[in-house]
């Protein structure tokens, strides 16, 4: 039987994707621009497309990070916290699923508003 694990349902997207790293021992923030394939209230699945000479980040790693996503119809930003918490490397892109963690009340309220408004 295949139990669905998510407490959130997904739904599909295609926009773009800011995602920031924080290296903890330099505090430098290094970005990766990639495509949100779908999201929940839960996370979010990004494809980043693949370049040589550069170093993607690993889910053992453990890495926090900040997602922002456009939100067009109020030409601003979602900026969302989260952690890497599984990864694929395939020859053309780099896919990751990025969960959700530690953002306040008003982000969530607004993610809430931006996952209604795709459904």
């Amino acid at each position: 039987m295949n139990e669905e694990r998510r407490k959130h349902p997904r739904y599909p997207v295609a926009i773009s994707v800011e995602l920031r790293l924080q290296n903890d021992l330099e505090k430098h923030l290094i970005g990766y621009y990639g495509y949100a394939k779908n999201i929940s209230l839960g996370g979010i699945y990004i494809k980043l497309p693949r370049h040589k000479n550069v170093e993607y980040p690993r889910v053992e790693e453990k890495i926090k990070l900040r997602v922002r996503i456009p939100v067009l119809d109020i030409q601003e930003y979602l900026e969302l916290n989260g952690q890497i918490i599984w990864y694929s490397r395939k020859e053309e892109d780099y896919n990751i699923g990025i969960q959700f963690i530690s953002n306040d009340e008003k982000m969530k309220a607004c993610l809430s508003r931006f996952v209604e408004s795709i459904k």
